[in-house]
This record gives C-alpha cells, sequence and structure tokens, in this order.
C-alpha cells in the first residue's frame, strides 16, 4: 500500500463540508486503517461512487475495484475502452483524475441502474467480497442494495451517511436486528458532529457515526 500516494489524493480531495454527497476524510482514512494490506487480493464493488473520491483510495486496498453508477463516465472518470455491452449495463475500464496523473489499473466501472429488475450482474461480480453501498438513500433501495449484496456472498457490507440520513440508518438497522449483519466497526465522523449548515433549521449534525462496517452473517 502507497501510504504517500494516498495522503496525496487526501490532500486533493474535498470534505464532506466542501462536497456534502463525498465521504468524508475520516471517513476514508478509516476505510485505509480497517482494510489495509489485509484485502488486497479481494474485490470489491462500490455502489454509487458519483465523482469516484472514495474509489480512487479503494483501488489501493482491493485488488480490483468495480464502480456501479447509472450515468457514464465523465468528468473525473476517463474511459479506457469498453469491455462488454448490452441492454442491461455497460462495462468499461477507467482511470481517474489525480494531481500526479496516477494510472489506475484495477479499476471498472459499471454504467447500469442498480435497481433494475435483473438485479446485479452476478458473473462479472462473482469474485466480490466486499460491497460499499452509497447510493439511492432512501430505505427501501438501500434493503435491496443489501440483498443484492447478500446475494453476491459478499462477506462485509459498508454503508455511508449511516447516521446523517434517517432512512438509510433504518434500512440499516433493521437488517443489524433481524440477523443478517453485524457491525463491525464505526467510521467517519461521530455523532454531534456538525457536517453543514442550513439558514432556517441550523447546524446539520450528524446523528450517529457516520458510516459502518458490517459483516454479513
Amino acid at each position: 500500500m502507497n501510504i504517500e500516494e494516498i495522503d496525496k489524493i487526501l490532500e486533493e480531495t474535498p470534505d464532506k463540508a466542501e462536497w456534502s454527497s463525498t465521504t468524508s476524510l475520516k471517513f476514508k482514512k478509516d476505510l485505509v486503517e480497517f482494510f489495509g494490506e489485509d484485502f488486497k487480493d479481494t474485490e470489491i464493488l462500490e455502489v454509487g461512487c458519483h465523482a469516484g473520491h472514495t474509489t480512487r483510495i479503494l483501488s489501493y486496498l482491493f485488488k480490483k475495484v468495480y464502480a456501479m453508477n447509472i450515468n457514464e463516465p465523465s468528468g473525473p472518470w476517463k474511459p479506457n475502452y469498453i469491455i462488454w455491452e448490452d441492454a442491461w449495463y455497460k462495462h468499461y475500464s477507467v482511470n481517474l483524475e489525480t494531481s500526479f496523473n496516477k494510472e489506475f489499473e484495477n479499476i471498472n466501472f459499471l454504467e447500469m441502474d442498480s435497481y433494475n429488475q435483473e438485479g446485479w450482474p452476478t458473473d462479472v461480480l462473482k469474485d466480490v467480497s466486499v460491497v460499499f453501498i452509497d447510493a439511492v438513500h432512501e430505505y427501501y433501495p438501500v434493503l435491496s442494495d443489501i440483498s443484492n449484496a447478500v446475494k453476491l456472498n459478499a462477506k462485509y457490507i459498508v454503508f455511508d451517511d449511516y447516521g446523517l440520513i434517517p432512512e438509510v440508518r433504518a434500512a440499516v438497522d433493521s437488517k443489524i436486528n433481524d440477523g443478517t449483519l453485524e457491525v463491525i466497526k464505526k467510521i467517519g465522523f461521530e455523532p454531534m458532529t456538525q457536517v453543514g449548515f442550513n439558514i432556517v433549521t441550523g447546524p446539520r449534525l450528524t446523528a450517529d457515526f457516520e458510516g459502518l462496517i458490517c459483516k454479513v452473517r
């Protein structure tokens, strides 16, 4: 794991207060601490990859990263070539922008609706052991993501915005309570951290930890 390059990426990455739809820098650092070198031979699926801020960090921690998003790769995403294309999804080899022109050779991009009736492409994702869920932050979509992750036989599921979005927290808690998931580590901002400010309602505070790392039981 190249700590020097990771630090460079973190330095040029906006924090959550600056870019509300990304994970916090604390969240990313906690991912590095938890996964470290122990998962270098495994693959991860990131459901909802947005601008790729977290994807760049994941690429140092896993053998391969699959980034799933409903939009085509653009902006910081630089497609190399299309690996597969059909009516269901497009599978790209991609690179991501950095200030030091890093070549990411282990990132694949799946352009698709993760909530389509066909589900996720299990043939492509058959070796995925970790799923990072950060797509539609509503109760039933989160449950759908968890269900699809379990179908992949994922060993761990990472959740963003657990402490910030009540619908996310309710969905995840329901699967913790029914025994599907076990909380292994709480990550990111701690409870009651200010992550924004509304001129009408005042400070926006986290109700719980920003994220969770859970084991699938």
